[in-house]
């Protein structure tokens, strides 16, 4: 079992497009450009942000990461929470070493401490000789903490006491080790639950979530899915001696999924989509999707009344899903988005102001 891992960071690029590239997006109409810096970042680690909240909370990362206060990653299974350390730890003044990642959950409990704090000679039966821990080794980097609500609670004072003054007491020793260790934390827990059973100390979770950035899970960004799709493909064939496509209608169909398991089931359809297509044109009839039936068809989806219903609230929904579909299907381009809409161009302006708006309020 590998319970700790040194991640080296790859580089990124994008191969030629087989089709025709679509129109420029026109970034004076959806919003000021990444700085550069943040683009390359992104590019390597093969996150693609799009125009709504996870453009937000990776340009919140980018802030964060010239900070050395601790991070709390949250988001559901298959978000992207370690692409998202790896490219905080990418801008940040630690990147000449390599980042540290470490799953709590597969920390065996009677090891965990000897595993993160280590230990000396005679510490316990076994302990033949000093070791360092994890703490330790992360010294002048930063460490990635994944699934940080899986830390034994009896672990998790002495952790504190890490974050807070920067001394790590191996096992078995009076003796405290200065480290200069940057903490990324993440979780697909609801750590104020968590705390509230008991199972998480209150203390810790508030030195952790001096920065706290939400990943949204990939149900809520369903516009986005044809250009993310286009984008994890190209890696794909990066590794591949024939490059795969994907047809406008296999785009329409990985619309039409749910995605419980976000940006990594994803990517598990495509690869093996590509492997066992028949052609190197990938149809709606070559994508192996675990669950084979369509989310829901849109009428399907309408609700019933009921008392309480508010009827303008789920139109509003509505009408922005259409719009930032048809935004997205035009590459952020308002005139034709506005065309596919049938709507003028100055509807849409008001609308992805208004978006905008909303979202960094939200943030």
């Amino acid at each position: 079992m590998q319970i700790g891992r040194e991640t080296q960071e790859s580089r990124f690029s994008r191969p030629p497009s087989p089709e025709p590239s679509p129109p420029q997006r026109d970034r004076s109409e959806t919003g000021p450009r990444l700085p550069s810096s943040l683009d390359r970042a992104l590019q390597e680690q093969g996150i693609f942000v799009g125009t709504g909240r996870l453009r937000i909370a990776a340009e919140r990362a980018a802030i964060a990461a010239e900070s050395t206060l601790p991070v709390l990653l949250l988001g559901e299974t298959g978000t992207g929470k370690e692409r998202f350390a790896q490219m905080i730890h990418r801008l940040s003044s630690r990147r000449d070493r390599n980042l540290i990642a470490i799953n709590c959950s597969a920390i065996p409990r009677e090891i965990a401490e000897s595993y993160l704090f280590g230990h000396i000679k005679g510490a316990f039966t076994g302990a033949i000789s000093d070791k360092k821990g994890v703490f330790e080794d992360a010294d002048h980097t930063t460490l990635f903490l994944d699934e940080i609500g899986e830390l034994p609670i009896e672990i998790q004072a002495k952790f504190l006491r890490v974050i807070q003054e920067g001394v790590v007491q191996r096992v078995g020793s009076t003796l405290p080790h200065r480290v200069d260790v940057r903490f990324i934390a993440a979780t697909n827990l609801s750590l104020r639950e968590e705390v509230a059973r008991g199972r998480f100390r209150q203390d810790l979770y508030f030195r952790l979530e001096v920065i706290q950035i939400d990943l949204p899970p990939l149900r809520d960004r369903l516009h986005e899915i044809p250009e993310l799709a286009l984008t994890l493909l190209e890696q794909i064939n990066r590794r591949r001696l024939r490059p795969s496509h994907l047809s406008k209608q296999a785009l329409e169909r990985l619309e039409q999924y749910s995605w419980p398991g976000n940006v990594r089931e994803l990517s598990n359809v495509l690869e093996r989509s590509a492997l066992y297509a028949r052609t190197d044109n990938l149809d709606p009839s070559d994508l192996l999707i675990p669950d084979d039936t369509p989310a829901q068809s849109q009428l399907a989806c309408v609700p019933d009344p009921v008392t309480g219903f508010l009827v303008e609230e789920y139109l509003a929904e509505i009408r922005r899903q259409l719009f930032l579909r048809a935004l997205a299907k035009s590459n952020g381009n308002q005139t034709h988005a506005a065309a596919l809409l049938g709507v003028s161009k100055q509807a849409l302006s008001r609308f992805v102001s208004n978006y905008m708006s909303n979202q960094r309020d939200e943030s």
